[in-house]
């Protein structure tokens, strides 16, 4: 069983502060937060695509580029997929030395695939 976290990285309201969380502010708290499931162990950290202005990741594959460069561990990166999307993961998985796991459904939600 693998253990971990999966985003689309919304952007909101602070829940303590109540300010508005930027995408810029946004995208510096996921690498953040991906570096912390990296410390402490978790398997997934999964990032999601979305095309909608409340979510910060459009492009996962730049996130999970990024991501890949900050993390040390065993840790597998996922996120759904597109086939354009599925060939731009090849340069992660080489920055990552093949920790990267890409997983999701094809655009008519029918099948679910698995790629390393």
């Amino acid at each position: 069983m693998e253990i971990g976290l999966y985003t689309f990285a919304d952007i909101g309201t602070h829940p303590v502060t109540k300010q508005t969380i930027g995408p810029h502010e946004r995208m510096l708290n996921l690498m953040e937060e991906i570096e912390l499931a990296d410390q402490v162990g978790l398997d997934v950290f999964a990032v999601g695509e979305h095309h909608r202005p409340d979510y910060a990741v459009s492009a996962p594959v730049v996130v999970l580029g990024a991501a890949a460069v900050k993390t040390k561990q065993n840790q597998t990166f996922q996120c759904s997929y597109s086939t354009q999307f599925r060939r731009s993961c090849q340069g992660v998985s080489a920055i990552c030395n093949g920790r990267s796991i890409i997983s999701g459904q094809s655009r008519n939600y029918g099948r679910t695939g698995f790629v390393r």
